[in-house]
């Protein structure tokens, strides 16, 4: 579904195409007008009739192409600028189109907000940068997720922490804890620790041998037997 599908106005789908259409019928037919129209040096002493009698042709020729009432179109060949000195509002009832050929540029002096009823979509091409001076905060109400093709990295300069109730780490080949010290590795053939020196400290610590559930032969026959030994 395109987006002008999605905005739930029949007549947007048919906006657009007849604005395609009268731009390249527009070039085509203008064509030949384009020289005679720069060459015209008497425009401020006839009061631009024929900016004017231009402007009725190319306006006949999108009612052409656009048999639509209420439609406003405004073309500019090289440049234009607005300047407002307060303020500047614009209400659009169901869909709104901004294309950019090269650049846009938006600069805010202080504050920006943006507020989004339903789905908002981002496609970036190459490469997507965000700087933010002091804070940065997301908030998701149900889930988050994020993947990475190759490389997926975070850093930070002083601290790093994370809280949950339940924090689960899962990798399909290797598991890797480095420091300086040393590091623990977890991978498909078990687990090593090493380091330049190794303390363990608890309360209780055991050590056991065999798959979950199965216990080792020597465990196996202590309890067969209530011996504390096996030989």
């Amino acid at each position: 579904m395109s987006v002008a599908e999605e905005a739930g106005n029949p007549m947007i789908p048919t906006f657009l195409g007849g604005m395609a259409a009268a731009t390249a019928l527009g070039e085509v037919s203008s064509a030949s007008k384009i020289g005679g129209f720069n060459g015209a040096a008497g425009n401020r002493a006839i009061a631009g009739a024929a900016q004017v009698g231009a402007g009725a042709a190319l306006g006949s020729l999108l009612t052409s192409v656009m048999p639509m009432s209420g439609v406003m179109n405004t073309v500019v060949e090289k440049f234009q600028s607005d300047t407002i000195g307060i303020a500047r509002t614009e209400q659009i009832g169901g869909f709104k189109n901004t294309m950019v050929g090269a650049v846009q540029n938006t600069m805010v002096g202080a504050k920006q907000f943006t507020k989004v009823g339903i789905e908002q979509r981002l496609n970036v091409g190459k490469t997507k940068t965000v700087e933010v001076g002091e804070e940065y905060t997301t908030h998701t109400g149900k889930r988050a997720a994020h993947s990475s093709g190759k490389l997926f990295q975070i850093s930070s300069e002083e601290k790093f922490e994370g809280a949950a109730n339940v924090w689960e780490i899962k990798a399909n080949d290797t598991i890797i804890l480095s420091a300086p010290g040393g590091y623990i590795e977890i991978n498909k053939s078990g687990v090593k620790i090493r380091g330049n020196k190794v303390e363990i400290e608890g309360n209780a610590i055991d050590f056991k041998s065999g798959g979950p559930g199965e216990g080792s032969k020597c465990l196996r026959a202590m309890a067969a037997s209530a011996t504390p030994f096996v030989r």
